[in-house]
Formats: structure tokens, sequence, C-alpha cells
């Protein structure tokens, strides 16, 4: 993102010091009916750009106490085999990477399935209106960002197999694009196009999505499923969870499945430790 220079700086300043001033004389000559209107037009305008996100903080500041009543995490044991479903780069990292180390100094394995290749996050891209171009670009370095910390933990690249569905529209493939092909609106993509991901050309639907899951488990055959929790207030965690669950369920490995949650709290876990 291109700096500011120093006039630039001064020139906003100056406009929005002369902003506030002119707001605040026209204030003091309203009438007080008319400050409450003005008031409630303000809140209005606040709810349209934040209301998405209100019950998603209600949702986390509820499911916090729920997170404060969750036992103690198991340790992996000796030669297992876990794998671990990620909505997006990264998410492996922030709910697992401890879990990921302990159980590959236990002689076990770890494989890590990427959902979406993160291709939607904006502001990773550098700029708050990013292009197409720009947000597939960053997909790529994600993707080379997501193998260079597996291999901090000690796993080899060929532990990691992307899928690269659109990042925020898994919840979409899971209801109103199961069979109907999706576009994201991020990337213009309606199908996976990146290198490296596990089976390019698969259209944007829930139906491709899942049957790949239920591919891959059926080839790992892994001992221990950890997934994102359906509690989870991010909703590409949430279609994740209803993806694996079904995936599972679908060849008989429901009593694998273990949980974790990302968005799920303001400073999860509480209390502090596996869980």
């Amino acid at each position: 993102m291109r700096r500011l220079a120093p006039w630039q700086w001064f020139l906003a300043l100056l406009v929005l010091y002369l902003l506030l001033a002119e707001a605040l004389r026209l204030w003091l000559g309203l009438l007080w009916a008319e400050r409450v209107g003005l008031l409630l037009a303000a809140l209005g305008v606040w709810a349209f750009i934040n209301g998405r996100f209100i019950f998603a903080y209600y949702h986390a500041l509820t499911t916090s106490f729920r997170v404060r009543r969750l036992p103690p995490f198991p340790e992996p044991r000796p030669g297992e085999h876990l794998l671990i479903l990620a909505p997006h780069p990264d998410d492996e990292v922030l709910a697992a990477a401890g879990l990921m180390r302990r159980t590959l100094l236990r002689g076990g394995r770890v494989s890590v399935v990427y959902l979406t290749s993160g291709d939607a996050f904006d502001l990773a891209a550098g700029s708050p209106l990013p292009s197409k171009e720009a947000l597939r670009r960053l997909a790529l370095r994600r993707m080379v960002e997501a193998w260079r910390g597996l291999k901090v933990l000690g796993l080899p690249r060929d532990t990691a197999y992307f899928l690269g569905f659109p990042d925020q529209g898994l919840f979409a493939l899971f209801t109103t694009h199961y069979y109907l092909p999706y576009e994201s609106p991020y990337t213009g993509l309606k199908a996976v196009a990146y290198p490296g991901c596990y089976r390019p050309g698969l259209p944007y639907t829930g139906k491709a999505l899942e049957a790949t899951l239920v591919e891959l488990l059926a080839a790992l055959k892994p001992t221990r499923i950890l997934l994102p929790s359906p509690l989870d207030a991010h909703r590409d965690h949430q279609a994740t969870a209803y993806f694996g669950m079904r995936a599972a369920a679908f060849l008989g490995l429901e009593d694998r499945l273990e949980y974790y949650v990302v968005h799920g709290g303001y400073q999860y876990p509480l209390p502090k430790g596996l869980h």
C-alpha cells in the first residue's frame, strides 16, 4: 500500500478539522428533536456497515463460556495419524501447531487438508480494495507460507493437501451451491484453478468438495480427525465442520472426530491450556 506524503497527511488533517468544526457548529444550532433524529440516522448508518459483525461478537461472547467448560484435550498416542481440516492456511497452526509437533515426536503422522487457499483476505493482499488478480496472487503466496510453516514444525511438503475451494464461500457451497457452481466475488473463479491443488479443475460445488474429502479420508485412513467446531463463529469454519462430519459419516469414521475453535471467544481458549 502506498504511503502518504507529509503534505498529504497535513491536508487530510486540515480537511478533517474543518469538517468537525462545521459539524459542531451545525449541531449546536439544532433543536433537541433534530439532534435525536440525527443520532438515530448515524446509528442506522453504523448498523448498516457493522451489523453483520454484531451477531459474530455475541456468538463469540456466549461461546467463550462454553469453551471454559471443555475437558482437557487428549494427548496423541504413539504411532497415531492425525488429519487436520483447515478452512484457510493458518487455521491449522492457530488450532493445533503444538498437537502436530507432539504427534510427530511420538512417532505419528500428520496430514493437513486446506479447503481454501485464503483468497478472500483483502487486507492481506495489501489494499482495502484489491483486484481479483491480486487476490489470486495472495492465494499462491498463502499456500507457500503454509508449506513453510509446516516445514518449521517438521512436516514434509507432501503432507499438505490444498483443495482450492473459495474462501468466504464454503457455507454457500454447503447450502445454495451444493450442485450449482459458485462464482467467487473475490477472485471471479468458478473452479479450482491454483497450481499445486489436489484436484485442479473441480467446479466450486459442495458436491465436488464433499466427494474430495471422502476420497482423501478413505486414502489417508487417519486415526484422529481434527476439524473446526460447528459452533465456531466463522461461516467457513462452520461449513468445514459440516462437510467434514458428512464425509466422516459416509466412511463410518464419526468416532475419530475431534473439534477446535478459532473464532469462539475474545481470549480463546479460556482457561489457558489444551481444550
